[in-house]
């Protein structure tokens, strides 16, 4: 790896997305590679489009209701695990998407 550099830029727009008061983020993730051989290189570039909102006492609430759940779906499924490990392997999208 030659380089990798995330560049955060705030673009000033909000708009209210479920209820919630947003600020747009446009995220770009910038990896360089050099194949040690042939030192032929290569470029990545991952650009993330957000919209993100404070954490307040509602989120908060709502995240604890999120790990309740996903720690439950886990159990049913003989998973159980404390939920920084469930938070860490990305269940809580697991469980989120089965809710439907």
């Amino acid at each position: 790896m030659i380089r990798s550099e995330i560049s955060v830029k705030e673009t000033g727009e909000k708009k209210t997305v479920n209820g919630f008061e947003c600020s747009r983020y446009i995220v770009t993730w910038l990896v360089e590679t050099e194949n040690i051989e042939t030192k032929e290189r290569s470029k990545t570039t991952m650009t993330n489009d957000l919209w993100n909102t404070p954490e307040t006492k509602e989120i908060r609430t709502l995240q604890k209701e999120e790990m309740e759940y996903s720690k439950a779906y886990m159990k049913k499924l003989g998973l159980e695990m404390s939920p920084e490990d469930s938070r860490k392997l990305g269940m809580t999208a697991v469980a989120a998407c089965s809710r439907g």
